[in-house]
């Protein structure tokens, strides 16, 4: 048992060890995986969880847990079917936008306490501190809403064809992972969470400016819909982190011990004879069309020229 100070309400209390990345999406990737978990920068290593901070007292982690469920339900397991049975779009409600923010809130409060975070600029640290306060506030309903610090969530079910190099990797990463990480450009903080085929981006801009993000994944504060289906327009810039965190991702499974490749191999074989219609082998396919078509599409280039 941990006692301390609840980073959300303030309130000295037993501290909860939370996860940053909620637990649902732990189970789903557990479940569907086709062995053990693997921590990315220590791919060698096997792991059976995400995450996990002591930030939160009892009663405010039951309340992450209400945005929580129904996200789950309503949200999280729709975008995880086969393509077939993905609708046009999905309703959600306020509790969305909450949910949202309670995982940026996590993430961020996380960084927050990371031995890097001193060495930030003096004024950034100010600006995320913001950000984080804000989100606190909203959470426990002192302010109406996020304020500039508004969240976007972009759903994925993989990329056959893009006029883009990308990574041979990007299909296993965007279907078969979960991610956060804390991204800086020039004109904006964005705090990165992935779960499964959900990136959730929350915006920490340093000056007021057209952000290039679209309305269509903008989080609305009462009700909105989340676009499935049509072209969705998100900054080049996003693009090109969610391709290097692909990449990265890839030489994090290159670096594996022979030992392990082996292991993973014989996973693979196993799943194959077992279950050939897993996502996971979806992922592989898809990266294998996607890499064909931009060969493809670098050979007829060669020949214009």
């Amino acid at each position: 048992m941990r006692t301390g100070k609840c980073r959300l309400c303030g309130r000295n209390a037993e501290l909860q060890l939370s996860h940053v990345l909620p637990a649902f999406v732990i189970r789903w990737l557990k479940r569907t995986s086709m062995g053990p978990l693997r921590a990315g920068a220590e791919p060698n290593v096997r792991t059976q969880d995400g995450p996990k901070a002591h930030l939160l007292c009892r009663e405010c982690e039951q309340m992450f847990q209400k945005w929580e469920t129904p996200f789950a339900e309503q949200i999280f397991t729709a975008l995880h079917r086969t393509d077939d049975q993905l609708p046009e779009k999905l309703s959600y409600q306020e509790w969305a936008l909450r949910f949202a923010v309670s995982v940026s809130w996590r993430a961020l409060a996380l960084f927050a306490e990371h031995e890097r975070f001193p060495q930030i600029p003096i004024s950034d640290q100010r600006l995320l501190s913001k950000a984080l306060s804000t989100w606190s506030q909203f959470l426990r309903d002192e302010r109406p809403n996020p304020a500039e610090f508004e969240h976007h969530l972009l759903p994925f079910s993989g990329v056959r064809r893009t006029s883009h190099d990308m990574s041979p990797f990007l299909n296993r990463y965007i279907l078969r992972s979960v991610d956060l990480d804390l991204a800086e450009a020039d004109c904006a903080f964005i705090v990165f969470t992935k779960l499964g085929r959900i990136f959730l981006f929350g915006l920490i801009p340093r000056r007021p400016t057209a952000s290039g993000w679209s309305n269509v994944t903008k989080l609305r504060l009462r009700k909105g819909e989340i676009a499935l289906r049509g072209a969705i327009n998100v900054p080049q810039a996003v693009l090109e982190f969610i391709n290097d965190r692909a990449k990265k991702g890839q030489a994090e499974m290159a670096s594996m011990s022979p030992g392990q490749k082996e292991k993973v191999k014989d996973l693979v074989l196993k799943l194959a004879r077992s279950n050939p219609d897993a996502e996971v082998f979806r992922a592989w396919l898809l990266d294998h069309e996607l890499t064909y078509h931009q060969s493809d599409t670098d050979d007829a280039d060669g020949r214009d020229a």
